[in-house]
């Protein structure tokens, strides 16, 4: 697949139906995920979480879901990063998280978790500026996830 890839939000309900479509697709194996998903699209439509995706062809390639943090002020959180496993290796991943890290100007910190094994996105993340902040068991107890975090205010971490 070559050609262009447009980043942007989610403009109509077709978009939102094919990025229904790639999240129930790519499940990462967490536990309830097909619950999480309905109620994601849910939040995406209300506004409580924003997404950007990324566009090829006309067919969504990638996705990043993000929201305000429910329980700590000032702090954005992922929620769910996909990229069609076809279009991975492209920057496709590292742009959609430098899309939602604009905010931080808004915010004092961004912050998300993986599975201990996604050793790819971990890269990515520290790449980019994020710290390891905790390893533990947040969705199975018998998988650890990876909690990083980036921020511009060193003294929010004593906070959080």
């Amino acid at each position: 697949m070559d050609g262009e890839i447009i980043f942007r939000d989610l403009k109509t309900i077709k978009e939102l139906k094919g990025l229904e479509s790639l999240i129930r697709k790519y499940s990462l194996n967490y536990p309830n995920y097909q619950d999480w998903a309905t109620k994601a699209i849910s939040e995406i439509e209300s506004g409580t979480k924003k997404t950007i995706l990324g566009i090829h062809e006309g067919i969504i390639v990638g996705n990043i879901i993000y929201q305000q943090h429910k329980k700590i002020d000032h702090l954005l959180e992922i929620k769910n990063l996909r990229i069609r496993p076809e279009m991975r290796r492209r920057g496709i991943g590292y742009f959609l998280l430098k899309q939602v890290q604009r905010e931080l100007e808004n915010y004092k910190g961004i912050i998300i978790d993986m599975h201990s094994e996604q050793k790819d996105i971990q890269q990515l993340c520290l790449i980019q500026g994020y710290k390891e902040a905790s390893r533990k068991a947040l969705y199975d107890s018998n998988q650890e996830e990876i909690l990083m975090i980036k921020t511009n205010d060193k003294s929010f971490l004593t906070t959080i």
